[in-house]
């Protein structure tokens, strides 16, 4: 009995697994991560000529060497404007259309009938999305990396990589609470608004300097000091900690919430 509940549960996670790959939406971020990865280094590099086009000579010089010549720090930082706007807006409206989809009917009635508790019927959706997220982002990141060392010859992997893991960490913390929401409410604009009013949390949060060294408040700024090339040393792991402890209790409150409500088919 145990081996077939067991090999049940596999069998939902690949399922949930293989369908979340063909979804549109992982298409459509998938998409939108690796323009962007290609954009922003390039964005960086002809920044001056940019602003030559749509400015006068005089004021063009004047904020060329104000701001310097382009650097790899420069390719991250615009790679991090990108990730922490346009592309964390995109997960967001993703990751809501899913949630809500997988919350509000959908497989509920013929996986719940088949043996598999709602525990693991929201655990297996919740993995395969986050499967998702870790691989458009690190596929974000390496080919981010990768047209900036082209480009500049310079930069680390370490941190245009780290610096990306860190963004879709954030966007784990924020799609927890929209997961939160959605037990309540499976709509995706309940959702959207749980996950986007934590990441405007975070971000005015970053501000508070005491509270953003300790705890996830900081998460959002650690993004932009590790694509720079800084660590910030033990408040680093703290944020991490801090972030990975409540994502995972946030997740585990929604599946005991799931657990106790009446189901929407």
């Amino acid at each position: 009995m145990l081996t077939s509940s067991r090999e049940a549960y596999r069998t939902l996670y690949r399922y949930d697994l293989k369908r979340a790959f063909r979804s549109p939406g992982t298409w459509v971020l998938a998409a939108a991560v690796i323009v962007f990865a290609i954009a922003s280094p390039l964005t960086a590099v002809y920044m001056p000529e940019l602003m030559a086009s749509l400015t006068s000579s005089d004021v063009a010089a004047a904020l060329t060497q104000q701001i310097g010549e382009p650097s790899w720090q420069d390719a991250n930082g615009q790679w991090v404007k990108n990730l922490s706007q346009i592309i964390t807006l995109i997960t967001i409206g993703v990751g809501a259309a899913d949630m809500s989809n997988a919350l509000s009917g959908g497989d509920i009635p013929f996986v719940l009938t088949r043996g598999i508790s709602r525990r693991g019927f929201l655990a297996s959706k919740a993995s395969a999305a986050l499967v998702i997220l870790v691989v458009c982002a690190s596929a974000g990141g390496i080919v981010a990396w990768g047209v900036t060392r082209i480009e500049f010859d310079a930069g680390t992997l370490a941190s245009t990589f780290g610096a990306t893991l860190l963004w879709a960490l954030e966007m784990a913390l924020a799609l927890a609470v929209g997961l939160l929401f959605g037990v309540f409410r499976p709509r995706v604009a309940t959702i959207a608004l749980g996950a986007f009013a934590t990441y405007l949390a975070v971000t005015l949060g970053g501000n508070w300097t005491a509270g953003a060294k300790y705890s996830p408040l900081g998460i959002g700024n650690l993004v932009g000091a590790v694509g720079s090339g800084n660590w910030p040393g033990a408040s680093a792991a703290w944020i991490i900690v801090t972030t990975v402890g409540l994502t995972i209790v946030l997740t585990t409150a929604a599946v005991a919430v799931f657990e106790r409500r009446d189901l929407q088919v």
